[in-house]
């Protein structure tokens, strides 16, 4: 599964599409999701991360790539999906967070990575007000092509979040 952004994006070209469509979909708890491509910079297979004391809940710990520690951090158990667990297909998707101008690295666990695609703004549904208290900030919407929700990466962490992640890498 380890593949740097160039070799991924290679295997599934999509000519004539700009980078600002193209997204990765991964899989979650059997729940699709997308990211914007221009966030991505590896896909690494499951590594089982270092413990660091007092992290957040969300983050099991540390994974070392290329000589430089990276926060992992759990999204199914972040989203209620329970916490993530180990398969045969596992991965980390490493992205970089744009936190109110500041650039933070961070390693998603995912159960699987499906492909890329190009996702148009007219494809993507807003996710539907349910008159409760939903936060609806990391959720662009859903893509009704792919079954997918399209996530916000800038929107995953807030500023005090994030400096949490960045002091741990």
């Amino acid at each position: 599964m380890a593949a740097n952004l160039s070799q991924s994006t290679q295997q599934r070209s999509h000519h004539g599409v700009s980078d600002q469509h193209k997204h990765l979909v991964f899989v979650l708890a059997g729940k699709r999701f997308a990211v914007p491509i221009a966030s991505v910079r590896r896909i690494l297979e499951y590594q089982e991360p270092q413990f660091v004391p007092m992290l957040p809940q969300d983050c099991p710990g540390i994974i070392q790539v290329s000589d430089t520690s990276v926060a992992l951090m759990d999204l199914q158990y972040r989203f209620g999906l329970g916490k993530s667990e180990k398969h045969a297909r596992s991965g980390v998707v490493i992205v970089d967070l744009d936190i109110e101008g500041d650039s933070v690295q961070l390693g998603i666990m995912v159960d699987s990575v499906l492909h890329v695609v190009a996702i148009h703004d007219d494809d993507v549904q807003p996710v539907p007000d349910f008159g409760a208290n939903l936060d609806k900030r990391v959720s662009r919407g859903v893509c009704r092509s792919e079954q997918a929700v399209v996530l916000d990466l800038g929107q995953l962490l807030d500023a005090s979040e994030a400096g949490k992640f960045r002091n741990v890498s």
